[in-house]
Formats: structure tokens, C-alpha cells, sequence
């Protein structure tokens, strides 16, 4: 595996890796927060609808200053650009399309993910709840990968042997893409596939708090 100058990788990257992962076809949940922005990077010579809680299934990404419109705002309040054939709808259609499984992939932030695939991402302590659909999508999407930084701004792991926070879903992550690394997780464990430039599996494991298998076929996160 080729060292390269060694950096955490930044959130448009992550983005990018995860757009990655959007197959032909796919209808795709992004949470608020660092996913959303995925729409931005999903590739042109790729088919895939992006849904979110709102009540939009079509959303292109995040709209351009000449393009805002203030009635057409999405999660976190960023203005949306929506694809042709885009459809709007009531948060109940929208509610029932993840309830009733029609999803093929979501992308949820999170505090805290475990090695057995739980999330934690409505509660911190002295916080306000962050309720949503959340709640909706960890139970009913058929892939779920986890956004979030490797570790605290103090350096302590988010990737935890038991999430210590509220959870959010139980065994329900199938992957986990961070500022340092990819990891699958499994029914073996967690499986360390990418990591970012300069990084080694040690310096990884470093910082988390399972232990991670490292993959045969490691290799650093594609940019």
C-alpha cells in the first residue's frame, strides 16, 4: 500500500467516498449534517434518487448562490436543487417510503457507533434531543453507513465496544466511513478496508476502541 503525506481526510472527501458507494438505481436517504452534501459527488453516469424526511425524492444536491430558493430548503436549512422528474410530497409519504423499506441506502452522522453495528446520534449530555427520522430509517433501510470523525476534539474514540451514549439503532451499521478510515462491519467483527492517506493500521486501531481485522486487501481511501 503506497504512504502518501500523512492527513485525516476532510469532509467533502468523506463525501466523496461515500458517493462511492451509491449503486445504479439506488433511492438514498442522507441524513442532516455531514451526509448530506453526498448528493454533490454521486456520479453523473450513475441513476440514483435521492430521498430525504422532508418530503423530496429528487434532490440534487446543494443549491448554488444563484440558485437558492427560499422555498425549497432542506435539511439544516440548506437550499436544495432537485433533478428532473424530482417529485415533492407530505413527511408522511415520505415517513412511509422509509417505513415501508423502499430505501436501498441511507447515510446517517453519529456520536458513536459500536463494534456490533449500534448508533448513537440523537443525545449528547446537556444537549438537546435530536429526534427525527433517525429512528425511522435505522430500522427499516437495507444499507446503513455511519458518517462521522474517528475521534472527540479531545482524541478519545467514537468507535466504541459499547456505545455509552442513548442508541439510536441496535446492530443496524454496515459500515462506518470516518476522516481516518472505511471499516465493515461484520458478524466476525469490524473490518479495517481504507484508510486515509499516510495512515497505517496501527495508527488506526490506535484510536479505536475495538479491535479491528485488517483487510487483505487494504488499501488507502481513493480520492
Amino acid at each position: 500500500m503506497p504512504q502518501g503525506s500523512k492527513r485525516p481526510l476532510t469532509e467533502d472527501e468523506m463525501c466523496k467516498r461515500v458517493a462511492m458507494e451509491v449503486k445504479d438505481g439506488y433511492c438514498i436517504n442522507l441524513g442532516a449534517g455531514m451526509p448530506f452534501p453526498v448528493a454533490n459527488y454521486i456520479s453523473k453516469d450513475i441513476w440514483a434518487m435521492v430521498h430525504i424526511e422532508h418530503g423530496v425524492l429528487g434532490v440534487g444536491g446543494v443549491a448554488p448562490g444563484p440558485m437558492k430558493d427560499r422555498d425549497l430548503m432542506g435539511l439544516g436549512r440548506r437550499p436544495l436543487v432537485l433533478v428532473p422528474g424530482a417529485s415533492c410530497f407530505s413527511s408522511v409519504e415520505a415517513f412511509t417510503m422509509l417505513r415501508g423499506g423502499h430505501i436501498d441506502l441511507s447515510v446517517l452522522g453519529a456520536f458513536e457507533v459500536s463494534e456490533k453495528g449500534d448508533i448513537a446520534n440523537w443525545l449528547l449530555p446537556g444537549d438537546c434531543p435530536i429526534v427525527g427520522g433517525a429512528m425511522d430509517i435505522v430500522g427499516h433501510t437495507k444499507r446503513l453507513i455511519a458518517m462521522l470523525t474517528h475521534t472527540t476534539k479531545k482524541g478519545q474514540p467514537k468507535i466504541l465496544k459499547e456505545c455509552r451514549l442513548p442508541v439510536t439503532g441496535v446492530r443496524c451499521v454496515n459500515m462506518i466511513v470516518t476522516d481516518l478510515a472505511v471499516i465493515e462491519v461484520t458478524e466476525e467483527g469490524l473490518v479495517l478496508k481504507e484508510v486515509a492517506p499516510g495512515y497505517t493500521p496501527e495508527e488506526i486501531q490506535a484510536v479505536t476502541e475495538p479491535t479491528l481485522k485488517v483487510s487483505p486487501d487494504l488499501k488507502e481511501i481513493p480520492l
